[in-house]
């Protein structure tokens, strides 16, 4: 399962910047150990942090779990009113810079000026713990080192047996066995280190998006759709919309609800990713107060149902029809 923070390590340290208006609204909320004393965590830390406050101070809507409705604090801090958890990251990142750690192994260190002479130098020592992994992970998938086995996972050269004295490295146990080879930062916050091995997703219960990933399925955006009557009453305001029709084709209903959003100047004027739907109309479709942009598309397509067409059933030129081919499948003899 990925995170909305794939991006970026766990084990990645930051350190907040002076007077960082963040760092404060954690000590003052976190229960984890955030202190003013110390400035440096690691990314798992400061993320864990916040989905808690977010959790424990209710500040998101249950019908929309990935949406954060600010407090008047946490405004003040990110600049607008209401943001989707994936815009979390630039948020924290104007805030704290990350750290390098110090390469802890000669023999890594050698490697790593081996094959990307361009990036580490033998009289540096510090290094991104980010960039240490993606360093990593490229030579796995330039070398062909990935085993198809997961158990197996990197199958080792003599040259990573001689930085990792192992001769394979289960996928699980890499981030683990590259962190043993670099050194944290000092003023480093205890409770980051201590426990940050756990995953983000394991924690019980802490947070619905956490936990919560809206279904995918197949959808077939050349057919024709029913949308629900509290969607219908959204197209139907569009002046060119016959006002008797109920069944519109997927790409003509998405433009429909696309200029309803610009016509009624639902957008966010702090934040304009954010669609501010609390006292509108598509707000009650949506049930939601707030929606991302991003969101639209899929809680648009849960407001339909797919229309069947079966006068254009396909019948073959070469074989006669079975009675009742040409009815719908419900209405189909059992035998």
């Amino acid at each position: 399962m990925q995170t909305l923070f794939s991006h970026i390590s766990y084990k990645q340290m930051f350190r907040f910047k002076a007077g960082s208006q963040l760092h404060d609204y954690l000590v003052k909320y976190s229960k984890i150990g955030f202190s003013r004393l110390v400035t440096d965590y690691n990314w798992w830390a400061i993320i864990m942090s916040l989905y808690m406050i977010f959790w424990s101070k209710l500040l998101y809507h249950d019908n929309n779990p990935a949406i954060i409705i600010c407090d008047s604090e946490l405004e003040q801090i990110v600049g607008c009113a209401a943001f989707h958890l994936s815009h979390l990251k630039e948020f924290v990142l104007k805030h704290a810079d990350p750290l390098s750690h110090f390469v802890n192994n000669s023999t890594m260190l050698e490697f790593l000026c081996s094959y990307f002479p361009a990036k580490y130098s033998r009289s540096e020592c510090m290094y991104l713990y980010q960039d240490v992994e993606d360093s990593f992970n490229k030579y796995f998938d330039d070398t062909g080192a990935m085993s198809n086995s997961p158990l197996l996972g990197i199958m080792c050269n003599a040259e990573l047996e001689r930085v990792f004295h192992v001769r394979s490295i289960p996928l699980f146990a890499l981030k683990s066995l590259i962190e043993q080879q670099l050194v944290p930062p000092t003023n480093v916050g205890s409770w980051s280190v201590c426990n940050s091995d756990l995953p983000l997703w394991h924690l019980p219960d802490c947070y619905p998006a956490m936990v919560t990933k809206r279904a995918v399925r197949d959808f077939d955006i050349t057919a024709k759709y029913r949308p629900t009557p509290s969607l219908l009453i959204v197209l139907h305001d569009n002046d060119e919309v016959d006002k008797t029709q109920t069944v519109f084709r997927y790409q003509s209903l998405i433009s429909l609800v696309s200029k309803y959003i610009f016509k009624h100047n639902l957008i966010d004027s702090k934040n304009i990713r954010i669609l501010n739907v609390e006292n509108d109309p598509l707000g009650s479709v949506f049930n939601v107060k707030h929606i991302a942009r991003s969101q639209i598309t899929q809680f648009v397509r849960d407001q339909l149902t797919l229309v069947r067409d079966y006068s254009l059933r396909e019948r073959s030129p070469t074989k006669r029809n079975a009675p009742g081919d040409d009815l719908p499948p419900e209405k189909h003899r059992k035998i």
